[in-house]
């Protein structure tokens, strides 16, 4: 008969195999969301016999030095993980890589975090200097501080477009001022000012912001996909790296690609990838102007 693990406890587990892989070999790693939340920011508070810290988490999310990240993965795939997806194949911030386990959940391993303005290891730097330490599964971890985690939360909420989010309730709204001062004085420091204000109804005072509009388009989700599009380009900082994230966005992920396929991608397979991208982008500009036109 087999036995099938609480993906409650696989989370835990997970967390905990990283924070020891990363003990044997130097790496300073923050455990951010999930288990690693302090009580009083769970959006489910646990019952008699569950798994404190239960946050109905699918995989553990794991923040990395980004000096290390690399030597972090080549040790995780010598203790059984391998590599689902790339920084390249996740979402347009290309923050986390995905890796899987026989037996353990998925990690999502960050090298950054969405809305955090100033480099990533600067970033981290920050956040590790204020890290607080908790246990996962019996292992002794680190967390960012519970003003950092809050906006963490927030962040989060904002990329994936929901304002209405127990988390941001948690971590905002129920505030008191004076936690809500501490978290605006965390998001300075972070350069995570805007993708803040977008959470908590202060967009307004951003507007000059070149960031601006890419907040408020993830915020909403209102935004058409060339408008979405645009938003990721004009919030680039430099000419060059507009360039290289408008093609990116446009160009097919080629871990996405391999998965749908089931083997490696051709260049004919790519380029099919790649029309069909094209076309619909096409396509959905051509609906915006119609439809602006229309009004």
């Amino acid at each position: 008969m087999s036995i099938v693990m609480p993906v409650a406890v696989g989370v835990q587990f997970a967390h905990a195999a990283v924070q020891a892989i990363a003990d044997a070999e130097g790496i300073d790693v923050l455990h951010i969301k999930g288990p690693a939340l302090d009580t009083v920011l769970l959006v489910h508070k646990p019952s008699l016999g569950e798994a404190a810290g239960r946050r109905d988490s699918f995989d553990a999310d794991v923040l990395v030095r980004p000096t290390q990240v690399n030597r972090l993965i080549r040790a995780m795939r010598s203790h059984g993980w391998s590599v689902r997806y790339r920084f390249e194949d996740g979402s347009n911030f290309g923050h986390a890589s995905t890796l899987v386990h026989a037996h353990l959940a998925p990690v999502d391993l960050h090298r950054s975090f969405p809305g955090f303005g100033v480099t990533a290891g600067a970033a981290f730097a920050s956040l590790w200097e204020d890290r607080m330490p908790i246990t996962i599964a019996g292992v002794a971890c680190s967390a960012p501080s519970r003003d950092a985690h809050r906006l963490i939360l927030i962040l989060h909420a904002v990329r994936s477009g929901d304002l209405l989010s127990e988390d941001i309730r948690r971590a905002w709204t129920e505030a008191t001022p004076d936690e809500r001062s501490r978290i605006s004085a965390c998001a300075e420091v972070l350069g995570a000012e805007v993708a803040l204000a977008a959470g908590t109804g202060a967009l307004a005072r951003f507007r000059h912001r070149r960031d601006y509009r890419l907040w408020q388009a993830l915020a909403t989700r209102q935004a058409t996909r060339p408008r979405l599009w645009w938003a990721w380009v004009s919030a680039q900082p430099t000419a060059r790296e507009r360039a290289r994230v408008g093609l990116r966005l446009i160009g097919p992920r080629l871990g996405r690609l391999r998965g749908s396929l089931g083997h490696r991608p051709s260049a004919a397979d790519y380029v099919g990838a790649l029309r069909v991208r094209v076309h619909n982008e096409l396509d959905a500009a051509r609906r915006a102007i119609a439809a602006r036109a229309h009004k």
